[in-house]
């Protein structure tokens, strides 16, 4: 139970984190579909990612985010060895990257009405 407390203020944080330094701010906003995340998506799904409105752009990929950063982190944290931490959590981070984002692009796929 200790580790789903963990993990729930872990994702609070993270996700907190990047409201105040990126979605609340306007002028990172404006300059939010240039982003690497953005551009991912829209190349790989190809989708038209202008037509969906910024801050609800921002705060889907704000949630993806929170949630591998979160997950990793966690599973990582159970390793006893730091060596070992450090190259699973980097493994399960491009593994988790890699999902995440594939549910956010076949998201967007759908309600955007595009397909591959």
């Amino acid at each position: 139970m200790e580790e789903v407390i963990i993990f729930i203020l872990f994702f609070l944080l993270v996700y907190g984190m990047y409201y105040l330094f990126v979605i609340s701010r306007n002028k990172k906003l404006k300059q939010y579909y240039q982003s690497t995340e953005v551009r991912y998506l829209e190349m790989r799904y190809h989708i038209d990612l202008k037509d969906v409105p910024i801050q609800k752009l921002a705060r889907t990929l704000a949630f993806a985010n929170a949630v591998i950063i979160s997950l990793t982190a966690w599973i990582a944290s159970l390793l006893p060895n730091l060596i070992l931490q450090l190259v699973v959590g980097f493994i399960l981070l491009i593994l988790f990257i890699l999902i995440g984002y594939h549910f956010v692009g076949k998201y967007y796929q759908k309600k955007l009405g595009t397909k591959k």
